[in-house]
């Protein structure tokens, strides 16, 4: 039937079966690895009147969870893994900037060239605020072009003024996100926002949170205070502090470093940058 309708190619993509997943059960580790093995089976059958390519989608973390006969196989020679970073972020912004503005305009073309507070540049302030998706970084480029087309400037160019401006709705944004990603795992997870919200700055102590974790006492919230930071770290809403050579620390978190565990001594933890407008929290001030 596909080929008698003159399609010769048909990509059929299976995306969003992680949503809300965190870990995989038995039941639906036996549906996702049968289709992965029926994607296989229909990519490379010959028997076809048309040219059928399935593609499934899959976070690394589900796709290290499921065992399956073949897997290394697949691994091997079927899958590709996406990584995006400050580079790829930037090709892709630059590929949609091409097919709206023409061949040729970059990112650069398009932003005045100010630097943000602490001589950061405006790029690396907006991917501050995200988790290193294409869908953060295109939701806060979009909320900061509402800002710069209603000032009257003949050129159309980020100001630092645009970028500062669209942290506040973007902020309430993945605030949502992370509702829809949380809630099904924790239906109470805001309990454990509202905690770091009342510490008041964006760092804080373990036991400031245990303090105001408890005093929410909420009905039907069933993780303890050491549960909830856990699960926080998990969904990359907090990092925490880690000690590095030389006297030195930095932020570990599980969307820049999947294969770090959890550290429930850490010496301070850290609300990821892009929910403190909505979480009402200031920096920390020596």
């Amino acid at each position: 039937a596909i080929s008698e309708l003159g399609v010769d190619n048909l990509f059929l993509h299976f995306d969003e079966l992680d949503q809300g997943l965190d870990k995989v059960d038995e039941t639906r580790a036996r549906m996702l690895v049968g289709l992965i093995l029926a994607a296989r089976e229909i990519g490379s059958s010959k028997d076809l009147r048309a040219n059928i390519c399935p593609v499934v989608y899959l976070r690394t973390d589900i796709w290290e969870q499921l065992v399956f006969s073949d897997k290394n196989k697949i691994t091997q020679s079927s899958a590709v893994l996406l990584e995006w970073d400050e580079d790829t972020l930037q090709r892709l912004v630059n590929v949609r900037l091409e097919a709206r503005l023409g061949k040729g305009v970059t990112w650069e073309d398009i932003e005045d060239g100010g630097k943000m507070r602490g001589s950061q540049s405006k790029w690396n302030h907006i991917l501050a605020r995200t988790f290193l998706r294409p869908r953060d970084v295109i939701q806060f480029l979009n909320a900061a072009l509402r800002l710069a087309k209603v000032r009257p400037d003949q050129i159309l160019k980020f100001t630092n003024d645009d970028i500062n401006g669209s942290r506040e709705s973007y902020s309430t944004y993945l605030k949502h996100e992370l509702d829809d990603e949380i809630g099904p795992h924790w239906e109470f997870w805001s309990d454990g926002l509202q905690a770091c919200s009342r510490t008041e700055t964006i760092t804080f102590k373990k036991l400031d949170f245990v303090k105001h974790y408890r005093s929410l006492n909420r009905n039907g919230n069933s993780l303890d205070a050491e549960r909830a930071l856990e699960t926080m770290y998990r969904f990359s809403v907090i990092g925490y502090e880690s000690r590095t050579g030389g006297g030195g620390s930095s932020w570990s978190f599980r969307y820049t470093d999947p294969n770090s565990g959890w550290n429930s001594s850490a010496p301070r933890y850290k609300v990821h940058q892009g929910l403190k407008e909505f979480a009402k929290l200031k920096e920390e001030r020596a």
